[in-house]
């Protein structure tokens, strides 16, 4: 699976206050969260894998949390590059979580900085990854990669990304943006690759800052900066800083996010 390393370790290498800062990626963890106490609420999980863990481990704690399987035997946490590792203190907590829901039976956890972002026999009844797939440069593969290689059979794909008004206007001003696909494209590459989709939601999620300033500080600490092909000068900067002033509204500078949310279920 191709991704780009070196971007995601530049967005994300200076992001340790991912999680305090996060608030778009963690409402969209619970959205997943939600669309399976709703649909399958009594799933029972056996192994269950977390693509693109990272500093957003704790969609992995949460998601046990509400769990109401006792079957749980592995529980495998995956990054996309060696830079993105799950801290001690996540490892702890999730270790401790596991522990408590599942005392009476024996539960491995794995953490595994990947530079290949999946391993290749690991058979899945629960895949779930929030906001990554927006970083892999063919998520046609990926689709085909898990319903083939990774899922048990029936077993259920949650995952998350950003869609094709995401940062709507930092790519107006600067004319750099991730590549994003759009609702109906998901969909039909989910049924290409053999999913049937269960329930999806996409929705905007617009923040408001005081300042500029603050906004290209909030993009620092999630590591979702979009600014990363662009070149700057101070005359950039300031052509920068001068257009966004004028998206001011009465909330503030405004920052728009676009999240599209799946729970899908391998056909076979």
């Amino acid at each position: 699976m191709s991704i780009n390393k070196q971007r995601i370790i530049h967005n994300f290498s200076q992001s340790s206050l991912y999680s305090e800062h996060a608030i778009v990626q963690q409402k969209m963890a619970q959205v997943l969260i939600d669309f399976l106490l709703t649909h399958n609420p009594n799933v029972q999980i056996k192994h269950l894998v977390d693509l693109g863990a990272g500093l957003n481990a704790d969609f992995t704690v949460k998601l046990l949390n509400n769990l109401a399987s006792k079957n749980l035997a592995s529980a495998l946490q995956i990054d996309l590059v060696d830079l993105v590792k799950i801290n001690s203190q996540t490892i702890d907590i999730l270790d401790h979580t596991i522990s408590s829901l599942q005392e009476d039976y024996k539960v491995t956890t794995y953490q595994q900085a990947a530079q290949d972002w999946l391993p290749a026999n690991s058979k899945a009844d629960l895949v779930i990854s929030n906001a990554m797939v927006q970083w892999l440069a063919d998520p046609q593969e990926f689709l085909t990669h898990l319903e083939a290689q990774v899922l048990a059979p029936h077993g259920i794909l949650l995952f998350s990304m950003f869609t094709t008004n995401n940062f709507h206007e930092l790519a107006a001003i600067t004319k750099q943006s991730l590549t994003y696909y759009s609702l109906q494209q998901w969909q039909e590459m989910l049924k290409t690759s053999g999913f049937e989709i269960v329930a999806c939601v996409e929705y905007m999620h617009p923040l408001y800052f005081a300042s500029v300033k603050a906004l290209l500080e909030h993009l620092k600490l999630t590591g979702v900066n979009n600014l990363a092909q662009t070149k700057w000068n101070k005359k950039s900067y300031y052509h920068f800083y001068e257009q966004y002033e004028k998206l001011r509204t009465d909330y503030g500078i405004p920052l728009t996010y676009n999240p599209l949310c799946f729970m899908c279920k391998k056909v076979a």
